[in-house]
């Protein structure tokens, strides 16, 4: 995600969900980023216009942010479960891989 304006409102909307954060480089080997989202147990790819088609190839869904930010921008903050928890997980960061396989690190 290039716009660091939009990266941000994604940031905190993932954590909003209770979800967690898996920064993904589309520079990256496929076979790393495939393996990187099996591990990880993505279910859903935050993407913008310039990396949407990279991602297509992995078999999970996506939500382009640049386009829905708009009706992002409308919705009522009430209709917004807020399922966050001050100790769950805020992101995965995955290792080098020198060793072999990358290890995804569980930040909270």
């Amino acid at each position: 995600m290039r716009n660091s304006a939009n990266l941000v409102v994604s940031l905190l909307a993932i954590w909003k969900t209770g979800a967690a954060y898996v920064p993904l480089d589309p520079y990256f080997p496929q076979e790393r980023l495939a393996y990187m989202l099996a591990d990880s147990d993505a279910q859903l790819l935050l993407v913008d216009n310039t990396t949407s088609a990279t991602w297509k190839s992995h078999g999970i869904s996506t939500l382009n942010v640049q386009t829905r930010l708009a009706s992002f921008a409308t919705t009522e903050e009430s209709a917004v479960v807020d399922r966050s928890e001050p100790e769950g997980l805020a992101y995965i960061l995955y290792t080098s891989g020198s060793t072999g396989k990358p290890k995804g690190v569980e930040i909270s």
